[in-house]
Order: structure tokens, then C-alpha cells, then sequence
């Protein structure tokens, strides 16, 4: 029983020296949320953010034919907010649009990027065209969107729901 309890104590006094790192890490942790919740806007904050996305399509030199934000796809934290953008302009504008939106602050993803009706070639000019794609922003969930998200994720039993394509054991 000695022995035992000597073997606790030492591991209990291993622990503790190791609890000054622990606490660093923790720091370290935190602080790297609050960078990452700093990239994810709350929904008061996306109006802006999209509205400097369309700044930018502008300033690039793109005429934006539509800009139509889509419904909100919650996931665990966050949500996801794309918006469908249809716009003319040339290659090299496109371009332009894209790289200043991946040097924005917040998190924005581009994706389903479809180009065609190149017209206009001649020597050493630039090809207009038509493209469209689906920009994505990510916003922090609100504390009772969370809640609602979790009821939802519940069936009638109180049961988790299953997933479409889940295997059951």
C-alpha cells in the first residue's frame, strides 16, 4: 500500500511541475481562438464584409451583374454565408477580384468559379468575359443560434438524429 501510495504521490508531483507548461499552452491556445474569432465575424458584422467584397469587384474593374446572398449553412461554431456573384469583365480583372479578396482580414473563400463568353481578342488586347461564382464568408455562431442548432439536432426521442449516409452500429 506504500508503494502505491509513493507511486501516486510521485506522479501527482510530476504533474504539478509540469503544470507551469500546461498553463503556457493554454495561453498560447487562447490567444489563437481569439485570432481565429477575430476572423470570424458575427452576423451584425457580415453586411460589412460583404459590402467591401463588392468594393472590390468594383475597384478590380468587374461590372457586378448580381450579387445574391444564399441561405446561411450552420455547422458546429460557425456558419457558413455565400453569396452568388455573376459579373463581365476581363481575365486579368478576375484575377485582380480574386487576389484582393484572399488579402482580406476576415476569412473568404472563392469557389465554383465558372468563366466563358470570351469575346473581344485582338493582339495584345484583353478578352472581356462572363463568369460567375459563389463567394464564402464564415460568421461565429450566436450563442442561441447554437442552442437552436443543437435542439434541431435532436430527434422527438431526445436521440441524436441520424446523418444522411450514417451507418448505425
Amino acid at each position: 500500500e506504500i508503494e502505491s501510495i509513493s507511486s501516486q504521490i510521485s506522479n501527482e508531483e510530476r504533474i504539478v511541475k509540469s503544470l507551469p507548461k500546461f498553463r503556457d499552452e493554454v495561453k498560447q491556445l487562447e490567444k489563437l481562438k481569439e485570432l481565429a474569432l477575430n476572423q470570424l465575424p458575427y452576423k451584425r458584422e457580415i453586411p460589412n464584409l460583404l459590402n467591401s467584397v463588392t468594393t472590390l469587384a468594383k475597384e478590380s474593374g468587374l461590372e457586378v451583374l448580381r450579387f445574391a446572398p444564399e441561405k446561411d449553412a450552420i455547422r458546429n461554431f460557425y456558419a457558413e454565408v455565400p453569396v452568388a456573384v455573376e459579373f463581365k469583365g476581363s481575365f486579368n480583372q478576375v484575377m485582380v477580384f480574386f487576389d484582393e479578396v484572399s488579402r482580406l482580414s476576415r476569412i473568404v473563400s472563392v469557389g465554383d468559379i465558372v468563366l466563358g463568353s470570351p469575346r473581344g481578342y485582338q493582339e495584345n488586347a484583353q478578352v472581356a468575359i462572363d463568369g460567375t461564382c459563389k463567394v464564402t464568408t464564415y460568421r461565429h455562431l450566436e450563442e442561441n443560434e447554437m442552442i437552436k442548432e443543437d435542439e434541431e439536432s435532436q430527434g422527438k426521442t431526445g436521440q441524436p438524429k441520424r446523418r444522411r449516409g450514417a451507418k448505425e452500429n
